[in-house]
């Protein structure tokens, strides 16, 4: 926390930073945000720094289209249905990313990742890319973010500065 607080002196500019909490050993980890804005006087020397935080929101802007609410989103999975491979490979499909996108970014072959799509399809028991999105979001899975991609696990910090 010193070296955070050093470098929002050094910096002089607001920022946030993104975190997976564990609050309760019986519940799972919840993202939260933290935003920090340096505080300094008439002098613009450096007096402190004011921060605030809250659940981290989310809402694509396809959703926003849609008139739905901002929601929190979880590193917790919802259901025991899939692998955690099969988990990954969910989450770029739910976000409409290609075999060979999805391939390219877990570093598999076209042929593994469509066949974890088969196996996924055929688990939720759906037969297109279109079926499944509406499935994950009946579901809720939307609110998933797998922690191989959100490296939030284990508290460690992503740092984003406006500026």
């Amino acid at each position: 926390m010193v070296t955070l607080l050093e470098k929002i002196r050094a910096e002089k500019s607001p920022f946030f930073v993104i975190i997976n909490l564990v609050s309760d050993y019986k519940k799972a980890p919840k993202v939260w945000q933290f935003h920090f804005l340096p505080l300094f006087d008439k002098q613009n020397g450096y007096i402190g720094t004011f921060f605030h935080a809250h659940e981290f929101l989310f809402l694509s802007p396809l959703e926003y289209v849609d008139g739905m609410q901002p929601y929190a989103v979880t590193t917790e999975k919802p259901n025991k249905l899939f692998t955690a491979k099969e988990w990954e490979v969910l989450f770029l499909a739910l976000h409409r990313l290609n075999s060979k996108e999805i391939a390219r970014r877990l570093n598999i072959g076209t042929r593994t990742t469509d066949n974890h799509l088969n196996i996924i399809y055929e688990k939720s028991g759906v037969h297109s890319a279109c079926q499944l999105r509406a499935f994950g979001k009946s579901k809720g899975f939307e609110r998933y973010i797998p922690t191989s991609f959100a490296p939030i696990n284990k508290r460690s910090i992503f740092k984003f500065n406006p500026a």
